[in-house]
């Protein structure tokens, strides 16, 4: 299974859920080429990842630059992991959700200019979408019955117990003007975090972004470092601002998951 507890290197322990469910979105115009990405192909079940409530978190985000030539940006597409079950636990064996079921959640897409010393610069680009979020499937109490698989659903395809599921979500751009070097970050409300609270416990709570290492188009002039606004202040890691989106030091190479499109 994926871990669930990732190390942010050197000083401190980010609480790193792992989640998903498949919901690709259509592609944009036909004659956009990938420019930027570190999403797996094909994609995984499942990968690690940030959650918002676990880590008192409302925005987080990562710097990246576009393949040579890139000038306009066409689609952002995130990859989410989900643990939402329908009813019961993800980790102890009770999770319960019907085939295709999902719940609905909106999320903010941002994107910066890179700033003086790798600060946020002034916001390029915004847009929101409602999306149809699937819940995980439901606990296989046989194939994952022990140690740190029980209470996980069973992935034929890559003979492997994960505790949540990967899946992707797409914003359309509209052919906005881009720099060769960018900040992208998403934002969406839990409970007790993000930018308005619901103050009301949901399935929102178990949803988290994808996070892992090199782009295989595009680079991560950052590698080690990502973008955050939380309240916990040991999602910085001595940079940053405390509750605002601002850099964030030692992530070891877990880059969140993006993919532009654009030409």
């Amino acid at each position: 299974m994926t871990a669930r507890t990732l190390a942010v290197r050197g000083r401190v322990t980010a609480t790193l859920l792992v989640a998903g469910a498949v919901f690709a979105l259509a592609a944009g115009t036909a004659s956009a080429a990938t420019i930027y990405t570190n999403i797996g192909s094909p994609l995984p079940g499942n990968v690690p990842s940030v959650g918002f409530e676990a880590t008192s978190t409302s925005e987080f985000g990562g710097q990246v630059s576009l393949a040579a030539g890139a000038k306009k940006g066409t689609s952002v597409t995130v990859a989410m992991s989900s643990w939402a079950c329908q009813h019961g636990g993800a980790e102890d064996g009770t999770c319960g959700s019907a085939p295709g079921s999902k719940f609905e959640e909106p999320v903010k897409l941002n994107i910066y200019r890179v700033g003086p010393e790798n600060t946020v610069g002034a916001l390029i680009f915004t847009t929101h979408n409602t999306f149809k979020m699937p819940y995980r499937p439901s606990a296989n109490n046989v194939k994952c019955a022990e140690g740190e698989s029980k209470g996980g659903w069973y992935d034929a395809s890559e003979a492997a117990c994960h505790h949540g599921k990967l899946f992707k979500i797409k914003f359309n751009l509209g052919g906005v003007p881009l720099p060769s070097t960018v900040i992208l970050s998403v934002a969406y409300n839990t409970t007790d975090y993000g930018y308005e609270p619901t103050h009301v416990p949901g399935p929102y709570d178990s949803l988290n972004v994808g996070v892992t290492g090199a782009a295989t188009v595009g680079g991560q002039p950052l590698p080690e470092d990502a973008y955050v606004n939380s309240t916990w202040s040991a999602m910085y890691s001595g940079l940053g601002t405390l509750g605002t989106f601002s850099l964030a030091g030692e992530w070891g190479g877990y880059q969140p998951e993006f993919e532009i499109k654009g030409s």
